[in-house]
């Protein structure tokens, strides 16, 4: 996928609409309880984000899309008889009309990689459709949103990237014209078509398609107009024979670079003449990298190989129709797929991944984009997730970034203030550019803090969708200046447009309202040539350089004269020859496979541009380095025409190189590509389904020596016998940890680092990694970390075990296999109480350890019990348990306001969730009572409100109907920067804390919280309710405010077996502690004798995840439900 420009827009969520709030009417809002009569209000700072909505879920007519899979093979399949041919189409006659009684609708057939059918339909009825003997699966259909791109005259990066990877090396081994170049493979690019008459693809114009073209076939599946989630006729694709990309200024262009970069062959330049020509010459050893360097469009990985376009996306918008797309290549006759698209939280199970196994096992290599959403854990995309898909990072091979430096005057002379980001590459052509510099702060005016930058938004986005604008859009005084703003809310290019109307000269554009001191490592996004515009320069620093600014206006910079100079040394670049920034960490949601598997150039790939005829574009992200890997595949398959998918993998994955000393496994695999090991790989591993090695997750709860196996083949693919020696051992820059060992056995013989394995021609072997890990190592596990420098994303998945194996062969390429788990300590605790009115809450460990004063526990008063759904991905909703401390003066705190306490809410699952991020949790507040949403929040993705692209981090959203701001009702706001809310949840864990930080935005003044909730799962298809606004929980915290040390009291009619009059009275062990809810009881063997209940319904405690306890987070429940 292409990386996404970093934009602080909430309207980018890919949810469906709240309520929007103008159709809140203002009477329906009852007049405010006297509770809130000491709040100052409006708050200071609180500037709603404009966002249409936040739910996930079905349609909002309850349907959804899915392929429904048959159990007659496809035609493409080894079973594709005449006989079965018959049995398929009756199949499919009969589903039509099993779906269409079920109130579906038939969108589109599959015949060749399989038998299915895509299909809308009622989500109800989705049970009944699976249920039928006909069916062997139903999958969602995943909607992609439409890769961007960016497009200028820089020009490092294709002749790079073929140098990088080493594919002219494969070129120059060559004998023939035609040996080591793709020639006969054909390549199928799933994305928004080719434009075929770019000179990349010949001289021939329309000519370029077409049988013993360079694109040698495709279809347009969905037609220029196509964009689902639009409405109306848009919805629908419209498919036609011509699957011609559209040009550049109309949206389109991605898929025509993606298939320069795989197969084009090469544009050159005759400045004599001031013309373009297709590159006829040889691909040998003639062609030098200067040569490459000096082209102005350098060849594709495999310059002979051919192409066959198929087109999924319209001009503009999203994508439904990727599982259609691969079915259509691989009818087309494709050897190798490339789709640089993607999602992310990439799980197994979608439309586009049974699409992809389907393909595989009918010989086609599907190779992948990781996705761009960064290096947090998890976020790795779908559908490079699946086991038979190569999943690509990408790395960035760019030295320097472009750079310029800020000058004052001191006396005489011109100081440098600081080195600056051009991140639009604006040429300055040699000219002084000397201009005022100033600050444009917020507008009290318009609401908000004048001494705060301001986000410099327009009043309309380019979307249409509004802004609030935070500043005093009438100034005149900005014409011809340098201004400075700050990043967020609106998207870069919409922050420019809105200056360039002001006249200004150039933007300084800070990275985030607090700097960030002593940062001299994180960069701010590099946007590339002229955009978002090249009109005037945009610049941009990290936190040491926005430091020295802003002490430099404070000492006189403000209003004066500035001047900007390139600087000739540019700025150096964090992350070269390194992962990306923005290419998406994984392992696999769930079972922790090893994804992404290995890493290619990703950042400046210049390619063709559609609708140019001759013309470049510089473009970054997974989507770039996908179709460099799919090259390089297609120049395996050339070499090793008889060679299956998983041996085509095992090559490639194999054959890469390190990235560097301490780069996690999860974020590039075995690491970065290279052809010409590749191509000459005598040697190949088959490991599990993904071609790598993963334990998962290794709990470490054994009271012996942990012992686990994995299995990999090693086979000759040669016609001499080899000779190989095998190492597992960490990675490069990692250790193993105390106690932990990693060995490799052939059957039951230990294989010493001396010891060799003889292969005679085309045999293979079985040999087993062996993890053992001490009880001793076991109990280190929890406080294990593998951060990068502090990286808090790493952090998340501390633990994380990166391993290889090392095999070398004499003559012969090396190999490496990742050995990947993550070692997290669990500790299960047993509770039961003694009797049933005075309760000693006993605790055991299935490890027989005692509890010490350390241990915390956290002790939740237990409201309500969900059943089981089965809705994936851990939004399956279990139990609901609360936790409350509010001052005992809580009535009045209208004579004393400014403490109002907190309520902690324990959500928990039926499945662990290693990311709760993924999905979304909706809790609706009903303050006075009528059974309609007063407030909402919302436990969303923070990237989607910090960036408009998920990180993977919990956030908080504060959906204010009430208008207890003052900002208009309706109004959303981040939660943690008013102090209102806030979520956590431990990675793998089935229990997530939602903090109301000051629940009386939330206070009901008869009853007190009266909510309920809907989660949505990552999928964005299925829901889960628990409770509704006409039958809500209810937690009184009125009551709880009367009693000393705190009752906690519930009533809750939705869970109809719960007594209405549970009450939970805890002693000073519990009720005293100070910071978030986990009290300390006193310590008595393995019993907390101070906790004082009377425990007619229970208690859910949670032993939280940390590393003093030696424990992982743990929920029980007193007594069980019967």
């Amino acid at each position: 996928m292409h990386t996404h420009r970093a934009h602080s827009n909430p309207r980018y969520l890919a949810l469906l609409a709240l309520l929007a709030a103008a159709l809140i009417a203002p009477t329906s809002v009852v007049a405010k309880s006297n509770h809130h009569a000491g709040r100052p209000h409006p708050i200071a700072d609180a500037t709603p984000i404009d966002l249409p909505g936040l739910r996930r879920g079905a349609d909002q007519n309850g349907t959804v899309h899915v392929i429904v899979r048959l159990k007659t093979p496809g035609s493409g399949t080894t079973l594709g008889s005449a006989a079965m041919g018959r049995i398929r189409t009756l199949d499919r006659q009969a589903m039509r009309t099993t779906i269409a009684q079920l109130g579906g609708t038939i969108e589109a057939q599959f015949s060749h990689i399989y038998n299915g059918l895509r299909v809308h339909m009622p989500m109800k009825r989705v049970e009944a459709l699976a249920a039928n003997p006909r069916v062997a699966s139903i999958s969602l259909v995943t909607r992609y949103q439409r890769p961007s791109l960016a497009r200028g005259p820089m020009r490092p990066a294709n002749a790079g990237a073929a140098v990088a990877v080493h594919a002219n090396s494969v070129w120059a081994q060559t004998a023939s014209k035609f040996t080591g170049t793709g020639k006969g493979v054909a390549v199928a690019v799933v994305d928004t078509g080719i434009d075929y008459e770019h000179l990349d693809f010949g001289p021939g114009g329309v000519n370029n398609f077409g049988e013993g073209a360079k694109v040698i076939g495709g279809t347009d599946l969905v037609g220029d107009d196509y964009n689902p989630g639009e409405g109306g006729s848009a919805d629908l694709p419209y498919p036609d024979e011509d699957p011609k990309d559209c040009s550049t200024e109309l949206g389109g262009g991605h898929g025509t670079h993606v298939a320069g970069t795989i197969a084009g062959f090469g544009v050159e330049y005759d400045s004599g003449t001031s013309s373009y020509s297709t590159y006829t010459g040889r691909y040998n050893a003639s062609l030098t990298a200067l040569d490459l360097a000096s082209m102005h469009i350098a060849p594709g990985m495999a310059p002979r190989a051919s192409l066959i376009a198929i087109r999924v996306f319209g001009c503009n918008g999203a994508t439904e129709v990727a599982a259609d797309g691969i079915e259509a290549a691989v009818t087309w006759g494709a050897d190798i797929i490339n789709v640089s698209l993607g999602s992310p939280y990439g799980i197994k199970g979608s439309a586009e991944q049974e699409a992809i196994d389907a393909a595989t096992a009918a010989g086609v290599t599907v190779v992948v984009a990781a996705g761009n959403e960064g290096a947090g854990a998890f976020l790795v995309g779908s559908p490079s997730t699946e086991d038979g898909a190569l999943s690509v990072a990408a790395l960035d091979d760019r030295a320097k970034h472009p750079a310029v430096r800020l000058m004052r005057q001191d006396l005489a002379s011109w100081v440098s203030v600081g080195t600056f980001l051009n991140t639009n590459v604006y040429d300055f052509g040699g000219d002084t550019y000397e201009h005022t510099i100033v600050s444009l702060f917020q507008d009290a005016g318009a609401g908000g803090n004048p001494s705060e930058y301001s986000l410099g938004c327009p009043s309309t986005g380019d979307d249409g969708s509004p802004y609030v604008q935070d500043w005093d859009t009438s100034r005149s005084d900005l014409s011809g200046t340098i201004v400075i703003i700050r990043r967020g809310e609106c998207t870069f290019k919409e922050k420019v447009d809105a200056m360039l109307v002001k006249g200004v000269a150039g933007v300084i554009i800070l990275q985030r309202q607090d700097l960030i001191a002593d940062d001299s490592e994180a960069y701010p996004p590099f946007l590339g040539a002229e955009y978002p515009t090249s009109d005037i320069p945009v610049l941009m620093a990290n936190g040491d350089t926005e430091t020295a600014l802003v002490s430099a206006l404070e000492g006189g910079l403000e209003g004066s004269l500035s001047r900007l100079e390139v600087s000739p040394d540019g700025l150096e670049n964090p992350y070269y020859q390194t992962v990306a920034e923005f290419s998406s960490g994984g392992p696999r949601w769930g079972d922790l496979a090893l994804k992404p598997e290995v890493a290619a150039p990703g950042v400046d790939i210049v390619s063709a541009m559609s609708g140019s005829a001759d013309g470049a574009a510089v473009m970054s992200g997974t989507s770039m380095a996908t179709p460099v890997t799919a090259g390089v595949a297609a120049l395996v398959k050339q070499a090793h025409p008889t060679w299956a998918p998983d041996a085509i993998k095992s090559a490639i994955i194999g054959s890469a190189g390190s990235v560097g000393d301490g780069v996690q496994l999860r974020s590039v695999g075995a690491g970065r590509i290279n052809a010409q090991q590749a191509v000459n790989a005598a040697v190949t591993i088959k490991a599990g389904p993904n071609a790598t090695l993963s334990f998962g997750w290794v709990k470490g709860d054994s009271l012996e020596t942990l012992t686990k196996n994995l299995t990999f083949v090693l086979t000759n693919r040669t016609n001499t016998a080899t000779t190989s020696t095998l190492r597992v051992g960490a990675a490069e820059g990692f250790t193993l940890p105390d106690g932990v060992t990693l060995s490799l056995y052939k059957g039951s013989k230990k294989l010493k680092s001396s010891t060799t394995v003889g292969l005679a021609k085309g045999k293979s072997v079985t040999l087993t990694v062996k993890l053992t890990a001490s009880v001793a190592a076991q109990d280190a596990f929890q406080g294990l970390t593998n951060t990068d420098d502090g990286d808090t994303a790493d952090s998340a998945l501390g633990g994380a075990l990166n391993a290889l194996v090392k095999v070398t062969t004499p003559k012969r390429p090396s190999l490496r296999l990742p050995v990947f788990a993550l070692l997290r300590h669990t500790e299960s605790f047993s509770f039961w109480a003694s009797t049933d009115v005075v309760a000693d809450i006993h605790v055991s460990s299935n490890l027989n350890r005692q509890l010490t004063a350390d241990t915390d526990l956290e002790v939740y008063t237990w409201i309500g019990h969900d059943g089981r759904e089965r809705i994936a991905n851990g939004a399956d909703m279990r139990d609901l348990a609360f936790n409350a401390r509010v001052p005992a003066d809580w009535d009045d705190f209208v004579v004393n306001p400014g403490d109002w306490g907190t309520v902690d809410l324990l959500l928990t699952s039926y499945t662990p969730a290693w990311n709760h991020a993924l999905n979304e949790y909706d809790i609706s507040f009903d303050a006075d009572s009528d059974g309609v949403e007063d407030a909402v929040i919302a436990i969303v993705d923070y990237g989607y409100y910090a960036t408009g692209s998920p990180d993977g981090t919990l956030g908080c959203l504060y959906i204010d109907y009430f208008d207890w701001i003052g900002n208009g009702p309706g109004e959303v706001y981040e939660g943690s920067d008013l102090g209102i809310c806030s979520a956590y949840a431990d990675p793998g864990s089935s229990a997530l804390r939602i903090r109301l930080d000051d629940p009386s935005y939330f206070w009901s003044s008869d009853e007190g919280l009266r909510f309920a909730i809907t989660s949505y799962n990552g999928a964005g298809w299925d829901s889960d309710t628990f409770g509704s606004l006409n039958d809500p929980f209810v937690i009184n915290l009125e009551s709880i405010a009367q009693v000393t040390g705190s009752v906690l009291s519930t009533d809750s009619p939705a869970a109809p077996w719960l007594n209405p009059d549970i009450s939970m009275i805890a002693g000073t062990g519990i009720a005293t502690g100070t910071g978030y809810s986990a009290y300390r009881g006193v310590q008595d063997g393995t019993s907390y004798s101070d906790l004082i209940c009377t425990p007619s319904y229970g208690w859910i405690v949670r032993n939280p995840y940390g590393t003093t306890t030696a424990t992982e987070t743990y929920e029980v429940y007193l007594p069980l439900p019967n």
